[in-house]
């Protein structure tokens, strides 16, 4: 399913859970006069950690419940 706001998820660089803040969006890298090479493509999602927000590739991302 798609990554919403208010979904707790594992991020496996992080110990703990945490609360997705935004939708997933693509990195400013990936769009034109960007860093990325034309191949690469990398979503991101704001994910708050022990209120910490934390900018995370959505691959990385684990949802473990979902917000209702």
């Amino acid at each position: 399913s798609i990554m919403k706001i208010g979904d707790l998820v594992f991020y496996h660089w992080h110990e703990k859970p945490g609360v997705v803040v935004s939708e997933p969006y693509v990195s400013k890298d990936c769009l034109p006069g960007g860093e990325a090479h034309g191949f690469e493509y990398y979503e991101l999602v704001d994910i708050a950690f022990s209120g910490e927000v934390v900018v995370c590739e959505l691959n990385d991302c684990r949802i473990i419940n979902e917000s209702r």
